[in-house]
């Protein structure tokens, strides 16, 4: 293809197109230094235009797990599968493309054992994918697995999964997990049509025991009932320790990357409200109030108005380790108070919205919108993400 049209196209899916350069060699001859990325960026892009399902090997995990509004037989599950490549100002991937997600909620921890000791985990906005067979992880046992089924991660939701797990038990500790599948092909369609072990992208591990069904006491042999209550959650005035401690059972793990041992765990806890700011650099904190790094990292560094600015906010405050490890600990039960829209709003507007803002009823629908995609709640309507189950036997 000539250089004019390859500019004219765009980029296949999950690619970002290099800035602008001047050729030193315009209209000269290559050396074999420079024909040899060029032919390996061919390859690859022929690669992945086969489709957007090819676009799996470009999802990564980086948002941790989530669990919420147990009742005695179910609970939501969530994830997100960030597609790399999403940096500021450079070109996102394919707005079609969409990941095969298997979930899986087992009776036993899955076993995790690194195949490359030096690979890492991508992180949100890198160019370049985790490298496949990291690790193997799973359940090599599947009479563990008490649910599974395949969900699918897009765009229109902000490549948020959340699936309403029913038929499970009160008073059994459950894990789960999610990794990315392809089902393209037609002849896989069932989560337990994959291996149950995996060296394919997969998220962290989550945990959880649901409650006994109302009007049914808790076993006598059970142990205490552990809950923690949190509100407003503001990102500029410092870190979330006290999510941290939570997860660990309250200082009682000295580990950095430890959940609490079974009988320090929680069982649930509930967020009251205010589980972000919508406020900009501006104030409340201010820089001079601030932690300066936390003020600096604040995004979007402007009030949350639309539905982009409060998705890009909550993925500011999931990235946080402590909130992240809280989540995976226990299920949450979650509510919004006023911050999760704007301050103190009414009926048609709030103290916090202006008139150059928009309409704030639109405001209101995109921050709504955004809560329930990033949050393992029920949505009124029964809108609890795109999943297929398994038969019970899984």
């Amino acid at each position: 293809r000539t250089e004019a049209r390859r500019r004219a196209e765009p980029p296949p899916a999950g690619f970002t197109r290099p800035r602008t350069r001047t050729d030193p060699h315009p209209g000269g001859p290559r050396s074999p230094a420079m024909i040899a990325p060029l032919a390996t960026i061919a390859l690859l892009a022929t690669a992945f235009t086969s489709g957007a399902r090819a676009e799996a090997v470009h999802g990564a995990f980086v948002h941790g797990v989530a669990s919420g509004d147990p009742t005695h037989d179910s609970v939501v599950i969530w994830t997100r599968v960030t597609p790399t490549g999403r940096d500021p100002g450079e070109t996102d991937p394919d707005p079609n493309v969409s990941f095969d997600v298997r979930w899986r909620v087992a009776t036993t921890p899955p076993t995790s054992a690194a195949v490359d000791p030096d690979a890492r985990p991508v992180a949100e906005g890198s160019r370049v994918p985790m490298a496949p067979g990291s690790t193997v992880f799973g359940w090599s046992d599947s009479s563990k697995v008490a649910r599974a089924g395949i969900a699918t991660a897009r765009a229109e939701r902000d490549w948020t999964v959340k699936v309403d797990v029913a038929g499970l038990s009160h008073g059994v500790r459950y894990w789960y997990a999610f990794d990315v599948v392809d089902t393209s092909g037609g002849s896989k369609t069932r989560a337990s049509d994959f291996p149950p072990m995996t060296r394919e992208r997969r998220s962290e591990t989550g945990t959880f025991e649901l409650p006994p069904p109302k009007g049914v006491a808790y076993p006598r042999d059970h142990g205490p009932l552990r809950a923690a209550v949190f509100s407003c959650a503001n990102w500029g005035w410092g870190y979330f320790h006290a999510y941290d401690a939570a997860a660990r059972g309250w200082g009682g793990v000295d580990e950095v990357d430890s959940v609490a041992e079974d009988s320090r765990r929680l069982h649930a806890w509930f967020h009251l409200g205010d589980y972000y700011y919508e406020y900009g650099q501006t104030h409340y904190p201010n820089a001079d109030e601030s932690v300066p790094e936390r003020w600096r990292s604040l995004d979007p560094s402007s009030e949350t108005v639309t539905l982009d600015d409060y998705r890009r906010r909550h993925r500011l405050y999931r990235s946080d380790p402590g909130l992240q490890r809280l989540h995976a600990s226990a299920p949450v039960v979650a509510m919004w108070d006023d911050h999760e829209i704007a301050n103190n709003p009414w009926m048609n507007g709030a103290e916090d919205h202006q008139a150059w803002e928009g309409d704030f009823k639109t405001r209101a629908r995109a921050a709504i919108r955004a809560y329930h995609e990033w949050l393992p709640t029920r949505e009124p309507g029964g809108s609890n993400g795109d999943s297929s189950e398994d038969d019970s036997d899984s």
